[in-house]
């Protein structure tokens, strides 16, 4: 099993929380103002928030690269089942790098929706990410 966020259960494990915006490609807040004419509180408060953004980005491409013997691993996997994940963009990295994996790219995905709402989002996503419709099933929680 890898958990390709660290584990909170392992003591020197790092959790990797975040988002996938490039910290060098986020303009900092206090860039654009005119840096005499601000007040120190929001200066601070700007270097606080630009601090957060560096220190919760998402090194997705390392933690592959990091993790690449357990993807490459992949090639009996026959049925893929998503448990309570969004499928948002900043997970998009892992999801393409899964669907380079022939057997994965090939199985059979079940997704646990609460709704038909969120199930009709999370295909759709699937869909545009590469994953045949066919391919995709939705699972009730209730039946979990």
């Amino acid at each position: 099993m890898l958990h390709i966020h660290g584990s909170a259960e392992a003591r020197d494990d790092e959790l990797i929380l975040g988002h996938a915006w490039e910290p060098e490609s986020r303009a900092s807040l206090s860039g654009s103002a005119d840096i005499a004419d601000m007040d120190t509180r929001l200066m601070e408060a700007n270097s606080i928030i630009d601090d957060y953004f560096c220190a919760t980005f998402k090194p997705s491409q390392k933690l592959i690269a990091k993790h690449q013997y357990f993807f490459e691993g992949l090639s009996g996997v026959k049925q893929v089942i998503i448990l309570g994940h969004f499928l948002s963009a900043v997970d998009e990295t892992y999801f393409q790098y899964l669907f380079l994996q022939k057997s994965v790219a090939a199985a059979q995905w079940s997704i646990a929706c609460r709704s038909e709402k969120k199930w009709i989002k999370k295909s759709r996503k699937l869909d545009l990410m590469g994953i045949r419709p066919v391919s995709v099933r939705q699972v009730s929680w209730d039946t979990l």
